[in-house]
């Protein structure tokens, strides 16, 4: 809703953590870095930071920065990329029933971009084999099993128990895990993680350096706060650490290199190496989250640069000494391990398979794909059923070239250390099954979450060792002294049998089930079981909460076989579990409703601490967790519904680490307010939420959240029918009246302020009687507590102890809604949420206005609201009062008349005249300046406003009989008509005008037969619109609300009648919201709805500017006003009769698709005020992109005006000028300064109006830089172009644009370039300016040729004028790259300029680079496979036999200059422009292209369809389509225009009965289509 912050990072894509917003307010308290230029710090430094380490840390920045950014940004290309692509595979294995498991299902696997790269997927057939160079080589220190401990280094106690972890026995520890030890060579491993285990914060990051310096030099050591228990390492066998440092996308919140901040990885890495490089066994580092071999590269380049700058700090340090290992925790890495590993050389030693984050970023990977199902998180056993394909490859890939290999993983921790107890041993029973398939897949280790796990990992290793050489009684025996006799032979048996087979790799489906992409439904529980949803929404927000407490990983509460449990959670889990419910709530098998439900039931399970024996809290609600656990629900929402959510949890929890922000009192509203567009929850979603936590039941929160104001009264209904199970569901979410305090949620506490006050005598006498209550009536006492002491609730509560039953349901009701209420109105102060029906109460009576109907369409939904009185001091308005449309009624008038002449086949190309001699009527257009203009009125004319006279129709008492039509039209002194003439060149020049409506109602009378009033109430009730009419007269039973004056006076007769097409409608403000959304549903469905076909429907909303948008900011259709907002296409019309104004503004195409409102009000220009002033509050509340709130103007004054202008510039002041155009992308890529630019005075011009730059920005055209061409730099319009690009097929002469000179100044010299437009360039030119001496436009260039990718530089005649604002106008459209104006220039520069008869436009000597256009999916069946998919099509529809898959092909097309015709048979849906057959721009008058294509069979084709999807401005302006019969081209569709279709569908049916097998598709003059569909009649 307004101009956001402009992202300024050097890494733009550390934005997505840090936005421009925040971090302009980060950056204001940052101070600089003494000693070292630059470097900027928010907070206190410390640890291992010194000017020496932060200076190695810079330095290395600067080496790595461009490679990181690069690494960064394709990350995001690629990301867009694999969305694009699973979305259209999705679609195309529903189009040809393709089952999810079967090896014929399509995915992105092995799909190449434009570079040829595959994007994900493997590289070679040896991707999963033996083979490659062998791994540096491995130290001592690393050699042996790694059992690996994981967990963060901050707490100095928790670093040496991580050290000690091989001593760590269990109190019960059987004596073979000694026996097993005893001759253990080899120490456990330490994942020392600050990565998902660590919340970033400044402070424990620089106490994990610190502490794990001292692990290395032995100095470490810790003691308890109270002194009495010291923790020292042990002499032997301590862990090695291996430093896992954070992932490549994380920025530093705390250290800034300028205005950019320094990467967190870097941070830790480079201050570890710096000061711990002379000790090789501190240089292992974990890598975590690469995706492929190219960011290897990039952590190759980032470790030998730091080693070349230790060796200059110490020349004794030996290159080569670091070791990584990588943490195989993406889809794309797994099928890369090779070429990762080369790319690491000679650094890599091995790698570990980290399975949930792997999980997690798959569902990511294929989060467009509906199928898609992630194993649930619940199963405990995952590793064993599904990790099994990635364990192999580590065997055989890193295992083969010598690697270390790893696995993952096992969370499950008991409660106690009981080992016999049942916690402790189900969970024995998990480990040693993990442990021993991890064994038997050939690893070399595993990871383990506690350290009371790591003897005995260790010992189970040796067992297993020595079970391989034939000695099993080690291992039976460490079993059976482990286990209790319950789980005894479940496991021995498990360690005899084998080890699951999977899938061969041979097998087609064989990459997809390594990634854990292949399953149908997890046979555990299912995804969208609301258990499996509950356990996933508990054990999240409880890590959330954690983690915003400052800790990175949490043993939560779970249970297995129903026995309770603890799982470890740290940033990995949580993402694998939000990714599971986001799938679940994305693809419809979860409604929003449910989980929001789901949401607040566990939320208050946490905050009342309702623990059981089966389901613990273990984050409990207290004064660490209380300011957090808001904070942690609200992520938790907005992760697991956001529509397109953050790929990182961390983009929405890294703010969250910085002081200020933790340091707010409630810092979701910190963050909030500095950067509301980030942390905004879907609106719908936010008002479910907030209905549901006020109320705690579904019915209410339906009722509160139904529309985007709230309604209160109906609110009061919902609450006072309440059943007695939904007040027992109700109370529930409200605090026991003497509840502690502890467990009141904030509202509660607020609520019982007084209450905690009193002594805990009344507060426990309060309880007994509640509970007393409880017993007697069933539900618990119901009060509102505001402002009450105790003493006052107890007194009540006694009382209504004595009513009967039915006395306290009603009291119950009552008492919940008053609660209810004060909640709903606290929460509008807390949110500062403005209550809309206040706020336009308060609009109304600032206004005058008597009374007002108000429909809001949002989320699929109508609201009717109502305001003041249909009649002063009588009856109020209601969503059934009936109102005058005004001249909405054009935009209904226009759907019907387009449907009838549509039914009659007559084009909206006729001549009306011609219709009328046809007819019997006597009337004629006629024209009193050129009498020819009457003949060549066309019925679009009359609904474009572009021909006639009379702007308003003028009414008649309500009392009166209306007049005809015919006697309106000739004229009639006793109504004030004049008569209807026409005053422009028909189509030249809008002029609105109700005399085209006027004549319409009358042709369509005459055409017919029947009275237009007749034919117009049948057209409503097919569109089921009862509450809509053409009639004027009183309908029985119909309240009708009365007109007013600016005066107060009464119009006579209540109100008057009006022309019915013209402004005579009349109907209720929700019918015509239902309406709006009809023509929506239409216009975005080939199959249109009944009553408005889809051709209606683009054809009214497709609009063009002919003076309309001097008029009211708008474009002009058909009946209806367009315009855009941002990519938002939206209907306008307003209204005017006498006494009622009338607007609707409601979005058809775009983001918002679907919003909008209408607003009626019975009041004069007074009511124009109030439209405008409620359509602010809307559009602001509806949150509709594109809209500017800033932009809206306060008020409008009518003064001087004429009455027709008041209406239209009022809302256009009011409103449209706050309507901000879509834009194409601005150029990423600037040239150097032109080294004119100091002489160009286009250079700092302000640009004042532009007609058209839908391909590329008119500011281009004025810069101070020379041109820039990316071949690789695409948009949403097409090629990003650095110049001024308007669209094809320009209805007028020419585009143009004005804007003002910085400095005013005459003009000598003018330089045209149409560098890098070759093709596409402007036919010709010409150039006005602005004289400020004589105040006239001159003409200073005149319509002058241009030529392709040139430079044409004129000298013009003496010229002393001084000029303040130019013209330039581009005929007739095309792309002009630079425009050079000059008074004087230097003398070497001067000569090239030549008077306009001797200049010649220069062609650049460099060719334009070819471009690198975005691919598209290929798709290649053979003969087979075409009748596979043949025989899948469901009989009873019709079969599509263009398309590829049925056989269709391609035999030739003219011209494929932009995008090969091969795609228009495409099975797969379009994703861009380039996805699609365009030919080059033409000139050529009568100039077409040809695409011709044989259909997978001889048919009788039924329809064919030209999909338009992604061809906004360079769609055919019309085409034709031929079939071939025998050897010659038969017309199937006449020459039809299709301009309107951009971005849309065109069906035409066919009538010819023959059949075809070639089909040719001519555009004229040229342009492109994404999909031809050619379908035919079921056989």
């Amino acid at each position: 809703m307004g101009t956001l912050p402009t992202p300024f990072f050097e890494i733009d894509s550390y934005h997505d953590f840090i936005s421009p917003s925040i971090a302009r307010n980060l950056l204001a308290g940052a101070r600089a870095v003494q000693g070292i230029p630059q470097l900027r710090e928010v907070g206190k430094g410390g640890g291992l930071e010194s000017e020496e380490s932060l200076r190695f840390l810079l330095t290395l920045y600067l080496e790595v920065r461009s490679d990181l950014k690069a690494v960064l940004n394709q990350r995001r290309v690629d990301r867009k990329f694999i969305d694009e692509r699973v979305k259209a595979t999705f679609e195309f294995n529903q189009f040809l029933n393709r089952e999810f498991e079967k090896s014929d299902y399509k995915t992105i696997l092995g799909l190449e971009d434009s570079q040829g790269r595959i994007v994900i997927g493997p590289l070679s057939e040896t991707y999963n084999k033996k083979g490659g160079k062998s791994v540096a080589s491995i130290p001592r220190y690393l050699k042996g099993p790694h059992v690996t401990l994981f967990g963060p280094p901050d707490s100095a106690k928790m670093a040496v128990n991580a050290m000690n972890a091989f001593h760590r026995k269990l109190k019960d520890e059987p004596a073979i895990v000694e026996e097993l030890l005893r001759s253990q060579k080899f120490s456990p491993m330490w994942g020392a993680d600050d990565e998902d285990s660590k919340t970033p914060l400044r402070q424990d990051l620089m106490d994990a350096a610190v502490n794990l310096t001292s692990c290395f030099d032995g100095s470490i050591a810790a003691e308890d706060l109270d002194g009495k228990k010291r923790y020292r390492l042990a002499d032997d066998h301590l862990s090695l650490p291996i430093k896992r440092f954070p992932g490549l996308a994380l920025p530093c919140t705390f250290l800034f290199y300028g205005e950019s901040p320094i990467p967190l990885h870097l941070y830790d890495f480079a201050l570890h190496l710096f000061k711990n490089h002379n000790r090789p066994e501190a240089l292992v580092f974990y890598v975590p989250k690469l995706e492929n071999e190219v960011e290897a590269a990039y952590i190759h380049k980032m470790i030998a640069a730091a080693e070349r700058l230790i060796k200059k700090v110490n020349p004794g340090y030996v290159l080569g000494s670091v070791r990584v290992m990588v943490v195989l925790e993406n889809p794309r890495a797994i099928l890369r391990a090779h070429e990762i590993m080369d790319e690491l050389d000679p650094y890599f030693v091995g790698a570990s398979l980290g399975w949930h984050d792997y999980l997690g970023s798959t569902a990511r990977v294929f989060k467009e794909d509906g199928n898609y199902r992630i194993p649930v998180k619940a199963d405990p056993n995952i590793v064993i059923k599904y990790i099994h394909a990635s364990h192999r490859l580590l065997a055989e890939v890193i295992g083969s070239r010598g690697g270390i290999k790893v696995g993952g993983m096992y969370g499950i921790l008991p409660l106690s250390g009981d080992l016999k107890s049942d916690s402790f041993q189900i969970t024995l029973r998990g480990f040693i099954k993990d442990v021993v398939t991890q064994l038997k897949r050939n690893l070399d280790g595993f990871w383990v979450a506690h350290p009371d796990f790591v003897r005995l990992g260790l010992a189970l290793v040796e067992a297993w060792r020595l079970h391989l050489y034939g000695n099993s009684e080690a291992i039976k025996k460490l079993v059976r002294s482990l286990l209790t006799e319950r789980y005894q032979t479940e496991v021995l048996t498990f360690i005899e049998s084998k080890d699951i087979d999977g899938l061969n790799p041979q097998d087609p489906n064989y990459v997809r089930s390594l990634l854990v992409a292949d399953i149908k439904e997890s046979d555990f529980i299912a995804n969208h079981n609301p258990e499996e949803v509950r356990f996933n929404v508990f054990q999240s927000l409880q890590y959330l909460t954690d983690w915003l407490c400052g800790n990175g990983c949490v043993a939560l509460p779970t249970t297995i076989d129903g026995i309770a449990v603890r799982v470890m959670d740290d940033l990995a889990t949580a993402e694998r579990s939000r990714w599971e419910v986001w799938h679940e709530i994305r693809h419809g098998r979860v409604s929003r409703e449910e989980f929001l439900e789901i949401v607040h039931e566990e939320m208050h399970l946490i905050r009342k601490d309702l623990s059981d024996d089966r389901k613990i809290v273990q984050v409990k609600w207290d004064e660490r967790t209380s300011k957090w656990y808001p904070v942690a629900l609200k992520l938790m929402i907005k992760l697991m519904t956001d529509h397109n959510p953050p790929e990182f949890a961390t983009e929405l929890l890294m703010p969250f680490t910085i002081e200020e922000v933790r340091s707010a009192q409630d810092p979701w509203d910190y963050i909030s307010k500095i950067d509301p567009e980030k942390y905004k929850i879907t609106p719908e979603v936010e008002r479910y939420s907030t209905a549901f936590e006020i109320c705690g039941v579904k019915r209410f929160a339906q009722v509160l959240s139904a529309g985007i104001a709230m309604d209160l009264t109906a609110a009061r209904e919902c609450i006072l029918s309440f059943s007695i199970p939904e007040m027992i569901r109700a109370a529930q979410f409200h605090g026991d009246i003497g509840e502690d305090h502890r467990t009141l949620d904030a509202q509660a506490a607020t609520e019982q302020a007084q209450v905690l006050k009193d002594s805990n005598q009344v507060k426990t006498e309060l309880r007994s009687l509640g509970s007393q209550y409880m017993k007697k009536f069933g539900f618990k006492f119901l009060i509102s507590a505001q402002g009450k002491t105790g003493i006052e609730l107890l007194g009540a509560l006694k009382n209504r102890l004595l009513n009967s039953s039915a006395q306290e349901v009603e009291n119950a009701r009552q008492a919940l809604w008053s609660i209810t209420d004060q909640r709903i109105q606290k929460k509008f102060r807390e949110k500062a949420v403005p209550d809309l029906c206040a706020q336009i109460e308060k609009i109304r009576a600032d206004t005058g206005v008597c009374g007002a109907s108000i429909a809001i369409n949002c989320e699929g939904r109508t609201q009717v609201l109502s305001f003041g009185e249909s009649e002063k001091a009588g009856q109020a308005v209601s969503p059934s009062t009936w109102f005058e449309l005004a001249s909405l009624s054009k935009t209904l008038a226009c759907s019907f008349a387009l449907e009838y002449f549509r039914s009659k086949k007559i084009s909206l190309d006729t001549q009306v005249n011609k219709l009328f001699e046809s007819s019997h009527s006597q009337f004629r257009l006629k024209s009193d300046l050129n009498p020819n203009w009457a003949d060549q009125v066309t019925i679009a004319h009359l609904m474009n406003h572009s021909a006639l006279n009379m702007h308003y129709v003028r009414g008649v008492p309500a009392h009166e009989e209306m007049p005809s039509v015919l006697e309106l039209l000739n004229g009639s002194a006793r109504f004030k008509y004049d008569p209807v003439r026409v005053i422009y060149p028909p189509g030249a020049q809008f002029k609105y005008s109700g005399g085209g409506f006027l004549v319409l109602e009358h042709l369509i009378g005459v055409l017919e037969g029947k009275s237009a009033l007749d034919l117009g109430r049948s057209y409503l009730d097919q569109l089921q619109l009862s509450a809509l009419s053409f009639d004027q007269k009183s309908i029985p039973g119909k309240d009708y609300a009365h007109g007013y004056l600016d005066s107060g006076d009464l119009i006579p007769g209540t109100r008057f009648m009006f022309p019915s097409f013209a402004a005579g409608a009349m109907g209720t403000s929700g019918d015509m919201a239902k309406y709006l959304q009809m023509l929506t549903h239409a216009y975005n469905s080939v199959d249109g709805v009944p009553g408005i076909s889809h051709d209606t429907a683009v054809q009214m909303l497709y609009g063009s500017d002919r003076g309309s948008r001097d008029f009211m900011g708008c474009d002009m259709g058909l009946g209806v006003f367009v315009t855009e907002a941002g990519d938002n296409k939206i209907a306008v019309h307003q209204g005017a009769n006498d006494g009622f104004r009338s607007l609707y503004i409601h979005c058809f195409k775009g983001p918002d698709q679907g919003k909008g409102f209408v607003l009626l009000c019975n009041a004069d220009n007074q009511g124009v005020e109030f439209n405008g002033r409620v359509a602010q509050v809307l559009l602001t509340a509806l949150n509709i992109e594109g809209v500017n709130a800033e932009l809206f103007k306060s008020d409008f004054t009518f003064e001087n005006l004429e009455q027709e202008q008041i209406v239209n510039l009022g809302y256009k002041t009011l409103i449209f000028r706050a309507f901000e155009p879509s834009l194409p992308e601005k150029n990423q890529v600037l040239g150097a300064i032109d080294p004119l630019a100091t002489y160009n005075s286009c250079v700092g011009a302000k640009l004042l109006f532009v007609s058209n730059q839908k391909f590329a920005r008119a500011e281009n055209l004025i810069s101070p830089n020379l041109p820039a061409f990316d071949p690789e730099l695409f948009g949403r319009q097409g090629k990003v172009m650095d110049s001024w690009e308007s669209a094809r097929h320009n209805a007028l002469a020419c585009d143009h644009l004005r804007f003002e000179l910085k400095t005013a100044s005459s003009i000598r010299f003018v330089s045209f370039s149409t560098q890098f437009h070759d093709g596409n360039h402007p036919e010709s030119v010409r150039l006005g300016a602005f004289e400020i001496k004589t105040q006239k436009w001159h003409e200073i260039v005149p319509r002058t040729k241009l030529q392709g990718h040139s430079l044409l530089e004129l000298k013009l005649d003496e010229d002393q004028r001084v000029y303040s604002q130019i013209e330039v106008e581009m005929f007739p459209d095309g792309g002009l790259t630079r425009l050079g104006l000059y008074a004087d220039l230097p003398s070497e520069i001067a000569p090239r300029f030549k008077k306009l008869n001797l200049a010649q436009p220069v062609r650049f000597s460099d060719a334009i680079p070819k471009t690198v256009k975005p691919m598209t999916i290929p798709y290649k069946p053979d003969a087979a496979e075409i009748a596979k998919n043949l025989n899948s099509a469901n009989s009873k529809r019709e079969i599509d036999y263009a398309s590829v898959a049925f056989g269709g092909k391609i035999k030739r097309a003219s011209n494929e200059h932009y995008g090969p015709a091969a795609q228009v048979i495409s099975p797969f849906p379009p994703i861009h422009m380039f996805d699609g057959f365009e030919s080059a721009r033409s000139r050529e008058l009568g100039h077409s292209e040809q695409v011709e294509l044989t259909l997978g069979k001889k048919i009788r084709i039924s329809r064919i369809i030209l999909d338009f999807s992604f061809f906004i401005n360079n769609n055919p302006l019309e085409v034709s389509i031929e079939g071939l019969e025998g050897h010659q081209w038969v017309s199937l569709v006449e020459k039809t225009r299709v301009k309107a279709f951009a971005g849309n569908q065109k069906e035409f049916l066919i009538q010819n009965t023959k059949e075809f097998q070639d089909i040719r598709v001519v555009t004229y003059p040229d342009g492109g289509f994404n999909r031809i569909h050619v379908y035919c009649f079921s056989q």
